[in-house]
């Protein structure tokens, strides 16, 4: 049986005869063992039961002592907590839980810290807004909270770039990288335009389940017309005047609709009242995109032009 041929990690020497989990040669593991030695430092000549007869045990400290005298401290009972000292911000004597503990409380440590790294008496430029600040502390970059927002919101973004909008096609800015549409009405018109069946088909299964919701509904419709001032109704006379003067067309976007709705230009909702004077012929898709919100608003959310 042949002896696989090993060598040492630091200088390529052959070490097939020596212990097989051993990794170097004699001379590159005593520099190895006193380089590990060199990183970790021997700190025994501090340690608390240090004495001529008995030798302490190199290596770092534990609770002030070596790991023999320790050991042997918690095998006799002794209690190795440090004792009370005076915290250095607020001079409140307090029993500490390690040794190199300074503070009472990390509100004290966080005082602390402001107070060495608080300069007043120099200022620095918000690398936001670019106005000065009175430098607090070392590390602050902005000169106030708002700013800092701002900056780190614009720093997880690449950059504004240009974007043509899959519903309207119109041409916007922003900085995500997965932006399709300029605005929430867009996005929730080209939702709609791909689930317009399924929508509606689940509005009137809501509508046939919840039949005392619907009449609620129509009843406050009814009293909304009665109860606005100024509602006197539409005659029928009236309103078939108003569409054969619009040719039957809708009075918003000029298409010729199978079916006529009645739009109030104020809502009902709003405090409009139900009269020849506030209502409009509009083809269903203006009435139920503008639904209760005003003309200038609804035509804002299109982009459309404010004159009609």
């Amino acid at each position: 049986m042949t002896q696989t041929t090993r060598s040492c990690l630091d200088c390529g020497a052959d070490i097939s005869h020596r212990h097989g989990n051993t990794r170097r040669c004699e001379t590159c593991s005593a520099a190895h063992q006193k380089k590990q030695a060199s990183r970790n430092p021997d700190d025994s000549a501090k340690c608390f039961d240090r004495n001529e007869v008995d030798e302490c045990t190199s290596g770092k400290l534990r609770r002030l002592r070596c790991s023999k005298h320790y050991k042997r401290a918690v095998k006799a009972g002794v209690d190795l907590s440090p004792p009370p000292r005076s915290c250095l911000a607020c001079g409140t004597v307090f029993t500490p839980t390690r040794h190199d503990a300074l503070h009472c409380s990390r509100r004290c440590t966080t005082q602390t810290s402001y107070q060495r790294n608080r300069r007043p008496d120099e200022a620095r430029l918000c690398l936001e807004c670019e106005a000065p600040f009175p430098l607090t502390r070392a590390d602050r970059l902005t000169c106030s909270r708002k700013c800092g927002k701002r900056r780190n919101a614009r720093s997880r973004y690449k950059g504004i770039r240009d974007f043509v909008c899959a519903h309207c096609a119109g041409a916007f800015q922003s900085g995500r990288s997965d932006a399709l549409y300029c605005s929430g009405w867009c996005r929730k018109r080209a939702y709609y335009a791909a689930n317009r069946e399924r929508l509606i088909a689940d509005s009137i299964r809501w509508a046939v389940a919840h039949p005392e919701q619907m009449q609620a509904r129509r009843r406050a419709r009814r009293a909304l017309k009665r109860g606005n001032p100024g509602s006197v109704g539409v005659a029928l006379r009236d309103w078939q005047r108003l569409v054969l003067r619009h040719r039957g067309c809708c009075a918003y976007c000029g298409g010729q609709p199978e079916t006529i709705h009645m739009d109030h230009v104020i809502p009902l909702a709003r405090g409009g009242r139900h009269a020849i004077g506030n209502v409009l012929p509009a083809c269903p898709t203006c009435n139920h995109s503008k639904s209760a919100t005003l003309l200038v608003e609804w035509r804002h959310q299109r982009k459309l032009p404010l004159a009609a």
